[in-house]
């Protein structure tokens, strides 16, 4: 469902924005969602395709999903951390030459701010300098020598730690918390949900920024990212014990009437 198209009388200038750059198996113009995950402390941050195409991703955002990182021995420094901040984003600038075109066209995000997500994206200019975010930091994580992605593990592409002053590096001018100073905050805590965004055109004026929400997702210190996935809700013990006294009355009954 639309969230908000916020209005603007900037007028649309029609282009193709800037090329996406594919982290492994995605296309030219078609990017895969990637994890990032940062240990300020020690200066070491973790990155994972996803292997789920931003096309992919919006025929079917509706589905859980779920990623057992602690299998991944590029994660074994993270695990059991609980001051590690992360973020999900993947880019999509196919020319929306058709209406169609403009259901992909943009990105998608973790936001843990709404409002100001809403007054940083308000045209299609904002949205290509936030796909360029994303498709500089892509490119620097797919560098042809020493490319930290660099192979395929049944559908989830590639894994790699950046250390600071390595390319791809998570707290770097064009990336970080605020995707490189976009106006919003795109990260969360360990063992937190944060809401998950798609950023389109309006197909109505071609204008406005749309911005559309999705389910969660949550990254537990433990290693298991999941979107979508609702936790059963534990019953209070009193609930329990209310429950039973009132079988355990239904016996006294059932008996008298015997």
């Amino acid at each position: 469902m639309k969230m908000k198209a916020l209005a603007t009388a900037v007028a649309l200038t029609l282009s193709a924005g800037a090329a996406n750059a594919a982290i492994v198996q995605g296309t030219a113009t078609d990017g895969e969602l990637f994890l990032s995950v940062w240990d300020p402390s020690a200066e070491t941050s973790y990155h994972l395709d996803l292997g789920i195409t931003v096309s992919q991703f919006n025929a079917d955002d509706a589905s859980p999903r779920s990623f057992d990182l602690a299998s991944d021995a590029n994660y074994a420094m993270f695990l059991g951390q609980t001051d590690l901040r992360y973020s999900i984003t993947g880019a999509n600038n196919i020319p929306f030459a058709t209406i169609a075109d403009l259901q992909t066209y943009g990105f998608m995000t973790t936001a843990s701010d709404l409002t100001a997500f809403d007054a940083s994206m308000v045209d299609q200019v904002s949205i290509d300098q936030a796909s360029g975010s994303i498709n500089r930091q892509a490119g620097l994580l797919n560098v042809p020598t020493g490319a930290p992605y660099n192979g395929s593990n049944g559908g989830i592409n590639g894994s790699a730690d950046v250390a600071i002053g390595q390319q791809g590096y998570f707290n770097v001018a064009t990336w970080g918390d605020t995707m490189g100073n976009r106006g919003f905050t795109m990260t969360a805590d360990v063992d937190s949900s944060i809401a998950f965004y798609q950023v389109t055109l309006s197909d109505t004026n071609f204008t406005d920024a749309v911005i559309t929400g999705m389910s969660d997702w949550n990254l537990s210190s433990d290693g298991t990212l999941t979107y979508g996935a609702v936790s059963a809700v534990p019953v209070p013990a009193a609930v329990w014990l209310f429950g039973s006294g009132l079988i355990g009355l239904a016996g006294i009954a059932r008996r008298k009437k015997a």
